[in-house]
């Protein structure tokens, strides 16, 4: 399989775009497992404790997941996401998921720095936390 791009539907997206997008796939795909999750933005603060730099323009986030406007997930990633029994049905949102998964070790994420895709603010009111109690479905 190949890493897959996730786009939350309120982002502005950089010029070097795809560029950036070309080399990280291929360099995440040579690497096989360094990084499960690679953030594509993050907010500002994110910067703020020193993070290890993995390779140029890329870093580690040992601390968790932040910001899930916009990332590469892995295959691996993917197939481990998709078998954890929290997942089904989802009572809480996927970037806490993500978070508790990267803190436990579970899956290792990165951040590009700087970033390539923004989260625009003036959409950020989100309506996932007004569906009430829908319930997801397991997939068949």
């Amino acid at each position: 399989g190949r890493p897959r791009l996730i786009l939350e539907d309120d982002v502005r997206l950089s010029a070097t775009l795809g560029d950036t997008l070309d080399r990280v796939v291929k360099r995440m795909r040579a690497d096989n497992g360094t990084v499960d999750l690679l953030y594509l933005g993050a907010p500002p603060d994110t910067f703020a404790s020193g993070e290890l730099n993995l390779t140029q323009g890329v870093r580690s986030l040992p601390l968790g997941a932040y910001s899930t406007f916009a990332y590469i997930i892995s295959p691996r990633a993917a197939r481990y996401l998709v078998s954890l029994p929290e997942l089904w049905p989802l009572r809480f949102q996927i970037d806490e998921l993500l978070r508790r998964q990267v803190t436990a070790g579970h899956l290792k994420a990165a951040v590009l720095d700087p970033p390539v895709v923004f989260e625009l603010k003036t959409l950020r009111h989100s309506t996932v936390q007004r569906l009430g109690n829908i319930t997801a479905q397991e997939p068949s």
